[in-house]
């Protein structure tokens, strides 16, 4: 049955010269564009009529070249929304970066392409920023695998299974995406917007650990450039056939950041996540007693299942 709003659409097409309906389904699209993308934490607030007016323009096209397949314009529109915060998103962190190379002298500029080469770790900015290192085009999770399957079923058929497959994903909170959030509100037989506002509350939440997580990263990352400048600064004095004290003073610094390097990103990656079983517990209304033996339970399920190795901190 075609709803309501589809109908509108329709007719709109067979009869664009009315402008009571246009006005009335461009008012409604606005809506979307406006309040969609910051429900599910794509956008901040602040950002939600830039980005309107940044769409603001096709609206009436879209209306226009909308075809019915089955899907009602309310999921169309929701869609558009969604893909259209992305592209905003990224024309804002273009913006950025061409305002920042603007201000660096051609030198820096050279050595900061130079040393984005090498891959420094994990992205640095949590789901709620939505930074500039995040890259939703390489979403590719499934629920097709064999895997995923099994896992739908059971969280389908046992409120305690779904409710431990929450609390992971809670603990997960400051490394998701939209694109994840999304995939796993439909996996879960969730709304967005609910488990969008659980995953914000367990942040909240875990301020004070991400602020912490945050500031070794920058450290990590100030080390690791410091090393690759090292590294050029080395090749350069080798190529000239530098007197052997400067090698070795270069040399030794080199390795004093490479180990500063390895020290912080190894603390980094043996507490990958932010939130604590305690703070999931928290957002569920659960005992941490119940998380910790309810994740060692799905623990226990996953890890045949899959082909690495788990580990559920």
């Amino acid at each position: 049955m075609i709803s309501y709003l589809t109908q509108k659409v329709l007719q709109f097409q067979k009869e664009s010269e009315s402008l009571t309906l246009r006005e009335e389904l461009i008012r409604y699209c606005q809506i979307v564009i406006y309040t969609y993308p910051v429900s599910i934490k794509i956008i901040d607030q602040e950002e939600a009529s830039e980005l309107l007016l940044y769409v603001f323009p096709r609206l009436e096209t879209l209306l226009l070249t909308f075809t019915y397949n089955g899907v009602p314009f309310e999921n169309y529109m929701k869609k558009i929304a969604f893909l259209q915060a992305h592209s905003f998103n990224k024309m804002k962190r273009k913006e950025i970066r061409r305002f920042a190379c603007d201000q660096l002298p051609h030198e820096d500029i050279e050595y900061f392409i130079y040393s984005q080469h090498i891959e420094t770790g994990p992205p640095m900015t949590p789901h709620l920023t939505y930074g500039s290192e995040n890259n939703y085009e390489d979403f590719s999770w499934s629920s097709e695998t064999t895997v995923s399957l099994d896992i739908q079923k059971r969280v389908h058929t046992s409120a305690p299974f779904k409710r431990r497959m929450l609390h992971l994903i809670l603990l997960c909170s400051d490394l998701l995406t939209p694109s994840h959030i999304s995939f796993l509100a439909t996996f879960l037989e969730m709304k967005e917007i609910e488990l969008a506002n659980m995953i914000t509350k367990a942040i909240e939440l875990s301020n004070k650990r991400i602020l912490s997580k945050n500031e070794n990263k920058r450290i990590r990352d100030s080390h690791y450039f410091e090393k690759e400048f090292l590294v050029r600064e080395k090749e350069y004095l080798l190529s000239v056939e530098a007197h052997p004290y400067y090698i070795d003073r270069v040399e030794r610094k080199l390795e004093k950041e490479s180990r500063y390097y390895k020290q912080v990103n190894k603390r980094l990656k043996d507490c990958p996540t932010a939130v604590t079983h305690l703070n999931a517990g928290k957002v569920t209304g659960s005992p941490k007693g119940t998380v910790d033996s309810g994740l060692q339970a799905l623990f226990n399920y996953l890890k045949p299942l899959v082909d690495e190795k788990v580990q559920i901190m």
